[in-house]
């Protein structure tokens, strides 16, 4: 998923799609399919948010928003991605990117 930082989901969402986004809202933390699903683990407790909440300021305290970019819709993950957002304090924006200019992206490397 993380393909050198915010450059991976930019291949989700288009160039042009992507740098609107940033211009609207550029506090936004981005999920995938994939984060949204394991976002407990891998971040939420990866974090220490789960023992020292406190720390949802350090981490998120500059992020007004989570922009969940669906590749494919399960309502499950939208649950995951639902409670990600509010485990941290931050409102959710749903994009439904599909794979966008992945297969393009993997055909340039």
């Amino acid at each position: 998923e993380n393909i050198g930082g915010s450059h991976c989901y930019e291949i989700f969402t288009g160039s042009e799609q992507f740098k609107q986004l940033m211009e609207d809202e550029p506090g936004s933390f981005f999920v995938t399919d994939f984060l949204a699903r394991h976002f407990e683990k891998l971040v939420f407790n990866g974090l220490g948010l789960d023992r020292f909440p406190k720390l949802r300021n350090a981490y998120f305290g500059k992020y007004r928003k989570m922009v969940y970019l669906v590749k494919r819709e399960n309502t499950d993950t939208l649950a995951r991605a639902e409670a990600a957002a509010e485990s941290v304090g931050l409102e959710l924006e749903v994009r439904h990117t599909g794979y966008g200019g992945f297969q393009k992206f993997l055909e340039t490397k």
